[in-house]
Formats: C-alpha cells, sequence, structure tokens
C-alpha cells in the first residue's frame, strides 16, 4: 500500500510549480500523477524520470503533495538519491523542460542527461 506523506525532501521552485499548475488546468493530465525518480542507465549510471502516469501505484511508492491538486509518486530506492533536490523548469535555447538540480550528483555525462552518485 502506498503511503502519504506531508513533508518531503525534494524542492519545487516557483516557476516549475507554476508550470505544472497550468498543465493540470489544462485537463490533459486530469487523472495522472506526475511520477519523479530515477533509474539505473546512461553512461553515468542514472538518469532522471519526470513523466505523468495514471498507472496503478506500487506498494514501493511513496505519494506527496507539494503543489495543490497534483499528486507527486516517487520509490523509496529514488527518495533516497534525491533528497535535497530542487525541481526546476528551465526554459533556454539549450535546456527546455523540468529538471533537477541534485546536490548527491558526483559528476554528470557530457550531454548532461545522466549521473553518478
Amino acid at each position: 500500500m502506498s503511503k502519504l506523506i506531508k513533508s518531503f525532501k525534494v524542492k519545487i521552485t516557483e516557476l516549475a510549480s507554476l508550470k505544472l499548475e497550468n498543465l493540470i488546468r489544462s485537463d490533459q493530465y486530469s487523472g495522472y500523477y506526475l511520477r519523479i525518480g530515477v533509474k539505473s542507465s546512461g553512461c553515468e549510471g542514472y538518469l532522471y524520470v519526470i513523466k505523468w502516469d495514471n498507472s496503478p501505484m506500487q506498494d514501493r511508492d511513496i505519494i506527496f503533495e507539494p503543489v495543490p491538486k497534483i499528486k507527486f509518486v516517487i520509490d523509496k530506492k529514488s527518495l533516497l538519491i534525491l533528497e535535497g533536490s530542487t525541481l526546476d523548469y528551465k526554459n533556454t535555447l539549450t535546456n527546455r523542460g523540468f529538471v533537477f538540480i541534485n546536490p548527491n550528483e558526483k559528476s554528470k555525462c557530457g550531454c548532461g542527461k545522466s549521473f553518478s552518485i
């Protein structure tokens, strides 16, 4: 059974929060939750996961609501790796979308997609 937690150790910038609120208001993602986490992959070892999901939650999932009306889901392993991180939104020539600023990263690959801890 998934559990709801009140406090979560990942911060969300105001810009990322506004972007998420706009997306959920569009009804495109009604009934979805935002899954965040990491998966083993890439040349440095891990890749970030940020995706809208409506599949059944797993026992290992933890639920939190840092933005009104948007449930975030993270698995326990990812929670340890993302602890202390900040979810931000970038809109530059080279980077557009949600990104993690993670103080636990030791290195990133050349393209910036994968990281090691």
